[in-house]
């Protein structure tokens, strides 16, 4: 039940990610951050590394793009 629970987090957290970014919402990629973080905490490396992995991620790209969000910069701007 609890890697159920996991994945139900990290499928609430792509959403948020997803209309974050579509709507330029950073509190939305606050939730998803909240989201992704909840689910790692049952998808850890020892017990589902593949998922651990993607999680790891998505979490990562969600904070980068929330730094971005803040920053005033964009994802071009970003990649030089």
């Amino acid at each position: 039940v609890p890697l159920d629970w996991a994945a139900t987090q990290f499928s609430f957290a792509n959403a948020l990610a997803h209309f974050g970014d579509r709507n330029g919402s950073t509190k939305l990629l606050d939730q998803a951050i909240i989201r992704y973080e909840a689910a790692l905490s049952e998808w850890t490396h020892e017990r589902v590394p593949s998922h651990w992995m993607i999680a790891q991620g998505r979490l990562e790209y969600t904070r980068q793009l929330r730094q971005l969000r803040t920053s005033g910069r964009t994802l071009v701007d970003w990649t030089y």
